[in-house]
């Protein structure tokens, strides 16, 4: 079990961020946890036993802080780990601190030739969609992928195989750089259409953020690349052609999971049926 006390200081102190919290942790001792409210800081302090909490009283008077430490209640042992909650990367001017737990993503990306630096609507849309559908998939296809951007997102997020796909060379130029910037090590780009790959290659995840009519061209490859429950994810199709687009692309076999938008642009996310969904259809 762990033990929560709330503690009472006469002021806020850098100290409470900066030296004690680190402390506590350092010597896995306990931690401590800031919360708002009506605009006044708040902190609570967990520890796993009384003999952590006399190290603690020491340590703050240590440090010459006035305190006082009521105990709150018995709560279980992932409150130890609370305050990584309250820490929240910071950005002072060009730089970006941020803890080591922190699932924020860098990625470096310039403006050039190739779509996809993640200012438009549909790229961001694109990138929603793979964080909502991002389990335990391990394959992904990205048709027309431009700068490499959702193919790096990908890499990120730990998708063990990529085919990155564009039918436009110089595409794939500037994607392979964004790729070595961005270390994405050991990717699978290719200059081609889906000619270039296996019919029967099957995929977790296949995405596009390409114009609604080559998606509608180039239909039957995109269900047919999609594995039994792998994912289906399309975006840059306007929101005003979204239920023709729908209609004409024919998603027997898919379900809708969830479609997103943002301004006049939308994205659909798809899974494909399983044999057995379909045979108790």
């Amino acid at each position: 079990m762990v033990l929560k006390y709330e503690l009472l200081i006469d002021n806020r102190h850098f100290i409470i961020d900066e030296l004690l919290n680190p402390c506590l942790i350092e010597e896995n001792i306990g931690s401590i946890e800031t919360t708002v409210l009506n605009n006044k800081e708040k902190y609570f302090l967990y520890i796993e036993n009384s003999k952590n909490l006399k190290k603690i009283e020491k340590l703050l008077d240590k440090l010459r802080i006035k305190y006082t430490l009521n105990f709150v209640e018995k709560l279980d042992k992932s409150y130890l780990t609370k305050y990584k909650e309250s820490v929240k990367p910071v950005l002072i001017e060009n730089i970006l601190i941020k803890p080591s737990w922190s699932n924020i993503l860098t990625i470096e990306i310039d403006p050039q030739t190739a779509f996809g630096t993640g200012q438009h609507e549909t790229t961001k849309l694109a990138i929603k969609a793979l964080l909502q559908v991002k389990k335990d998939n391990n394959s992904l296809l990205d048709v027309g992928t431009g700068s490499g951007i959702l193919s790096i997102v990908a890499n990120f997020l730990k998708i063990g195989y990529i085919i990155s796909l564009d039918n436009d060379f110089e595409a794939t130029v500037i994607a392979k750089k964004n790729f070595e910037v961005n270390k994405f090590n050991y990717y699978n780009l290719f200059a081609g259409t889906f000619a270039s790959l296996k019919n029967n290659l099957k995929f977790d995840i296949v995405i596009a953020n390409i114009i609604s009519s080559i998606l509608l061209k180039e239909k039957f490859y995109f269900k047919n690349h999609v594995q039994e429950n792998g994912y289906l994810i399309l975006s840059g199709i306007l929101k005003e052609e979204l239920e023709n687009f729908k209609q004409e692309f024919g998603f027997n076999g898919f379900l809708l999971e969830n479609q997103l938008f943002i301004n006049e642009w939308s994205c659909l996310i798809y899974r494909k049926r399983s044999c057995h969904e379909n045979n108790n259809k």
